[in-house]
């Protein structure tokens, strides 16, 4: 080492350091913070020095990647560098661990979770089971093909039900049936029947009494009624007339044997 300038000198000072190598720290930082640990090894170092960088999780974490705040790095798979001139800051990342999955088979229906149709969920999540009926099919239950007796559904004769998931593989099947046939519901194929026809029933007419008649007098009797049967009153008098001339002529021809007789 050097030192220049006098006593008394006025001026900068310089001090010159040679065959001193300068050592450089690393630090390193996790985020989030407390999702693990992190280290360099060594924490420091000069020029050219190989550092080993380790990162450990917590429990429900996992290590994602090492990301370069400060300094002239490249840090390799193998989680080395070699240090720069100057300080280097790295920062740990690290990530939730995914919960486990687990499938989800439904037959003549579908699995909803929060309203999105999946084929898988985690344990624990509440599933929603909504059948597919078939046109002219009703539904009928609901059959657990696996996971019972685990596994338990809120209703197994509703069409839409739910049911909370299993850390295992499930199945399950909707099972219909032929919808009943409505009567009041025509077959088109079928021809009408023609309704009888409604008796009428006839109503009672009523009867209607003969008017009573005013039985004629003694002095009336002789006299022709008008409205009577005339013509029987015509051949009475011309019967009448013919035994009146008959009886005339066998008259007159008594009167003449009489007076040849004389």
């Amino acid at each position: 080492m050097q030192w220049r300038g006098g006593a008394g000198d006025a001026g900068d000072i310089e001090i010159e350091a040679k065959g001193v190598a300068i050592d450089y720290s690393v630090s390193v930082i996790v985020e989030p913070e407390d999702s693990g640990t992190a280290t360099a090894d060594p924490e420091s170092g000069i020029l050219g020095k190989e550092i080993t960088l380790s990162a450990s999780p917590n429990s429900g974490w996992q290590f994602k990647e090492w990301q370069v705040v400060s300094g002239d790095i490249d840090i390799t798979e193998s989680n080395t560098f070699t240090m720069p001139i100057g300080d280097v800051v790295v920062n740990a990342i690290f990530d939730k661990v995914p919960a486990a999955t687990y499938t989800i088979n439904v037959t003549g229906g579908e699995a909803r979770v929060e309203g999105t149709k999946v084929n898988e969920a985690v344990a624990g999540a509440k599933v929603d089971l909504i059948a597919s009926v078939p046109e002219g099919k009703v539904f009928e239950k609901w059959l657990i093909i696996s996971g019972a007796p685990e596994l338990v559904l809120a209703d197994v004769n509703a069409a839409a039900t739910n049911f909370t998931m299993l850390a295992e593989q499930v199945s399950l099947e909707a099972v219909f049936k032929a919808k009943p046939t409505d009567p009041t519901e025509t077959d088109p194929t079928e021809t009408e029947t023609a309704k009888p026809t409604e008796t009428t029933t006839p109503t009672p007419t009523e009867t209607i009494k003969p008017t009573e008649t005013t039985k004629p007098s003694d002095s009336d009797q002789n006299i022709p009624i008008t409205g009577e049967n005339t013509e029987t009153y015509l051949w009475l008098s011309l019967l009448l007339f013919v035994v009146g001339w008959l009886l005339l002529v066998i008259r007159r021809k008594k009167l003449s044997k009489t007076k040849n007789l004389d």
